[in-house]
């Protein structure tokens, strides 16, 4: 009673405070009105007076249901923020536009739960952590993870991942939480449907966002066409394919559901709430009028209401239950269609195969088999004969292709509705639909996935798609060696180098089998290069520091050995066969076929994906869901343990002071570290403005935006590699501020080194710069660390030559020149370079086999040279020696018919002129000296 009691006066209290607010709103903001516009000083002012309406129905709950039931309800509504916002989210202004933001998000949310799950145990004794059997493993999971960092070839970014790809020790921690949020918070089955409800719609309209791209009508301008492979907001068709195939085997379960949504009887018996709220129409109120008594009901009124709204709900709830078949079977059709316009190979297999396993799951072995065995064989059996004998992209090729995936995807669903009876006409119209769809768009080139598969299998000319993975990397810099403008004939190399600009991305064209073969080789060589890679790996996504020219092996198997050893793998394989025996072994013996459903989709759905995930990697978005649906798993199974309740819940802490105070410490600390978590993305914010002017070669007002970037997150290993390149040009183009672009450069460098104690790329730029400053022999130790690390750094091996050739070292610097032409044989800079020390040393025979032209151009000087000073014979001497090399050379002819004109040797000079005749008919001057003869 003393808590209805005080719930009564806050009720008046907050009434009559809202009161006021509201009739005291225009005078209250009037000063700010005057210099808004009206309508948005009154609509401020709305706000306002919600913010205060939302704090009383706080107050409310916490009076009512107690501060832990209010942290559980937030922790709900946040998670549902989380799988609504971070598949759709990204933000133009970043340089990582997809990636970064995402992330950012999904820490501050996560934070949030964080700090109200604190506050929840510090309110109650029951907060305590549902156990479920995937608990050893994943504890044993984080903790090789923890090992691999600790150990990484460059912890800090093993600690929070590599640039756009954020599969550090922070972000997978992150995933694991959320596992057990989902399993300690929506821990009903009834709020895992609504999760995947909530799943479902943001991804239709993702999916028709896709759509628009495919047709040509994506509001936003993009650096690369979605026309013929849709990216979605994920900035990549195949991270956007893989996070499809995880869904559309939810929507499919959640369609063949028995009960979508449990629809009331329409003569259902109403709550008493005569009983409730102490009514009694019978009674009578005596009121006094003109001398006489009247008596009327009371609270009438409320039970009239009560039950229109309750005759409400009641025929909404059968209205959604009729129609959520149709938006179950629109929004699969939608997300397939985005699919389908996303072409993805190694998608399709694991859509393919996640497939299956839910028609394993939900239809039993037997039936699964007959069908694959028999209808799916013959139709992949008639689709190879006719590849062998017509063209792999003919029309009856490709149609065939298309009902032998359509029949693959979706066959069961005619040929097997025993299980879903109610839906059974619906369930035959979607599986036509669906098989008409893959059938009609793979006879489409433009849209064929079976066209990109034949090319794959059987070697056709492939058709390479430009995958807009990106990761960051070092371009070749091309330091030429020339000769000064001094009498001197002496190698600069101030005068000479270039800007060795790294560019912080490389579009890379994975779509080839030879290429991610030529990967995997490459990766495989680093696992077994010692036994600390092999045991432990490398560190978390250190993949780009091995200089292989990647930053993903593009085989999840690979990825993990390489990053956390064959240890590291075992584990990871312990993780993914607890999950899949415990939920087949729980599904086959699943008497309730709602939940054999649902299991049958989430395991479709992490199958899919880990069966892609061999040709590709995760990021945030897909790693997030298949974590919450592992999570999901266990609550449908009801395999979370549950902690033992008290009867009398009293709190953790007893005294008020204490809890208030660690309140209050908690609410505080948690904008400092979202403050910090943002970092990143400010950071990324002022890189995009830096490098939209080192993309226009405006190098100078670039420096700007790259500093603030560095300063405001100096832990970003791609911001400094760009900013010391350009610190080192201009330190080259900037003779006037040499000293302090040299310096920069230098402190520059030595902070990468200390994020990355072996980055091949600092003592490059540490070697240039301390050329250019003066100080050869810290310049030489420089580049032979570069090549200690990167033997086959021709740059690297180029530059040094170069100071060597300045040293006069010539022996050395030629040594090193050949050595850069036998493992590049175009690289330019050496070639010249090499050419041009030649040239010092007077070695015209050397010249010449590297410069042909050469040589014959020197012929011509010596013999303007010996014309010029009347000795004819040496002259003629050395035009013979151009004709040598270049037969053709009218000029050369004519000088020579000349020459022997001056030496009235007119018989020679009469053969010369016919030659050129023979060459060119039409040349006056031969036609004018033969005349003349």
């Amino acid at each position: 009673m003393e808590k209805v009691s005080i719930l009564k006066w806050c009720k008046i209290i907050i009434t009559l405070t809202l009161s006021i607010l509201i009739l005291s709103t225009p005078s209250f903001l009037q000063p700010f009105i005057t210099r808004t516009p009206i309508y948005l000083g009154y609509f401020l002012a709305y706000l306002f007076n919600l913010f205060i309406l939302l704090v009383s129905l706080i107050i409310k709950d916490i009076l009512v249901n107690g501060l832990p039931n209010l942290c559980d309800k937030i922790i709900r509504g946040i998670l549902i923020l989380i799988v609504i916002i971070i598949p759709i989210f990204f933000w133009l202004p970043l340089y990582d536009t997809f990636d970064l933001g995402k992330l950012t998000i999904l820490y501050t949310l996560s934070l949030i739960i964080l700090g109200l799950w604190l506050i929840k145990a510090i309110a109650s004794k029951e907060v305590k952590l549902c156990r479920t059997p995937l608990d050893i493993p994943i504890l044993v999971y984080l903790g090789i993870h923890i090992v691999a960092t600790l150990t990484s070839v460059s912890p800090t970014i093993s600690l929070f991942g590599f640039y756009k790809r954020y599969e550090g020790l922070f972000p997978i921690t992150n995933y694991l939480f959320l596992f057990y949020v989902v399993v300690n918070f929506m821990n009903t089955p009834r709020l895992i449907t609504r999760l995947i409800k909530t799943i479902i719609m943001v991804a239709v309209i993702i999916a028709i966002y896709g759509i628009f791209q495919h047709s040509g009508y994506d509001p936003f301008k993009w650096s690369f066409s979605a026309k013929d492979r849709v990216f979605g907001t994920f900035g990549n068709p195949v991270f956007f394919s893989a996070y499809l195939i995880m869904i559309i085997p939810l929507g499919l379960a959640m369609f063949l559901l028995k009960e979508t949504q449990p629809a009331l009887p329409l003569n259902m018996p109403f709550p008493d709430f005569k009983k409730e709220h102490n009514v009694n129409p019978k009674k009578k109120t005596r009121k006094k009028k003109g001398g006489r008594e009247d008596y009327s009901p009371s609270n009438e009124w409320f039970l009239t209401w009560q039950k229109i709204i309750n005759n409400w709900k009641n025929s909404w709830m059968i209205l959604v239950n009729r129609l959520s078949p149709w938006w179950y079977m629109l929004s699969i059709i939608i997300l397939f269609i985005c699919f389908v316009f996303t072409k993805g190979r190694a998608t399709t297999i694991g859509f393919g195969v996640g497939m299956f396993v839910f028609y394993l799951i939900v239809y039993g072995l037997i039936f699964s088999l007959r069908f694959y065995g028999t209808v799916i064989f013959c139709t992949l059996l008639g689709f190879m004969l006719i590849i062998k004998y017509l063209s792999p992209t003919h029309l009856i090729a490709l149609l065939t292709g298309g009902v032998f995936v359509g029949l693959s995807f979706f066959g069961p669903l005619i040929f097997k509705t025993k299980w879903v009876i109610k839906n059974k006409g619906q369930t035959i119209i979607l599986a036509v639909v669906l098989i008409g769809i893959t059938t009609y768009y793979n006879t489409k080139a433009e849209t064929s996935v079976i066209n990109r598969l034949i090319g794959t299998i059987i070697k056709t000319e492939a058709t390479t798609q430009g995958s807009t993975t990106q990761g960051a990397t070092t371009q070749e810099s091309m330091t030429q060696v020339t000769t000064t403008q001094e009498k001197k004939e002496e190698l600069d190399v101030k005068d000479s180098i270039q800007p060795a600009l790294p560019v912080p991305e490389i579009k890379f064209t994975g779509g080839a089998q030879e290429e991610r073969v030529s990967l995997w080789k490459s990766t495989f060589k680093i696992i077994v290069k010692d036994t600390k890679n092999l045991l432990i790996g490398i560190g978390l996504d250190t993949l780009q520091l091995m200089n292989i020219g990647t930053d993903k092996a593009h085989n999840d198997i690979l990825d993990v050995t390489v990053t956390r050893g064959v240890i590291g793998l075992s584990i990871y394989f312990w993780v993914l066969l607890t999950y899949l025996v415990i939920s087949l072994k729980a599904a086959f013996h699943q008497q309730d076929m709602n939940k054999r459903l649902l299991l049958g989709s989430f395991v479709a759905c992490e199958i899919g994906y880990l069966i892609q995930n061999q040709f590709s990697f995760g990021l945030v978005t897909i790693l997030l869901l298949f974590w919450m649906v592992m999570g999901m798993t266990m609550v449908i199974l009801n395999l979370q343990i549950q902690p033992v309740k008290r009867s009398i819940p009293t709190p953790r802490i007893k005294s008020l002071f204490v809890r208030g105070s660690l309140y209050v410490l908690i609410l505080g600390m948690l904008p400092v570290l979202i403050y910090l978590v943002f970092r990143p993305f400010i950071a990324d914010s002022q890189y995009r403005k830096g490098f939209d002017f080192v993309e226009k070669h405006k190098y100078a007002e670039g420096v700007p935006g790259l500093e603030k970037a560095v300063k405001t997150f100096p832990y970003e290993n791609c911001y400094w590699k760009v900013l010391n390149s350009i610190y080192v040009e201009r330190a080259n183009n900037d003779p006037v501020e040499r000293k302090m672009w040299v310096k920069k450069a230098i402190e520059g460098s030595n902070w990468l080194l200390a994020l990355i104690p072996e980055d091949t790329g600092s003592y490059f730029n540490m070697g240039m710069a301390y050329s250019l400053d003066g100080d050869t022999t810290k310049a030489i130790s420089s580049y032979k660390k570069a090549l200690e690390l990167s033997p086959d750094h021709t740059d690297a091996l180029n530059n040094l030559a170069t100071v060597y050739a300045n040293m006069q070292k010539y022996k050395d610097s030629e040594e090193l020149f050949k050595k850069v032409l036998k493992i590049n044989p175009n690289h330019t800079s050496a070639k010249n370079n090499l050419i041009q020390l030649y040239k010092i040393q007077r070695k015209d025979n050397e010249v010449a086999k590297l410069d042909a032209d050469y040589l014959k151009q020197r012929h011509i000087q010596l013999t303007k040279e010996y014309y010029e000073k009347g000795d004819i014979d040496k002259a003629i001497s050395e035009i013979k020696k151009v004709l040598a090399i270049d037969p053709t050379d009218v000029q050369s002819l004519r000088n020579l018919g000349s020459f022997y004109m001056l030496k009235k040797r007119y018989k020679e000079a009469k053969i010369e002129f016919n030659k050129i005749l023979e060459y060119d008919s039409n040349d006056s001057y031969a036609k004018q000296m033969l005349k003349n003869l």
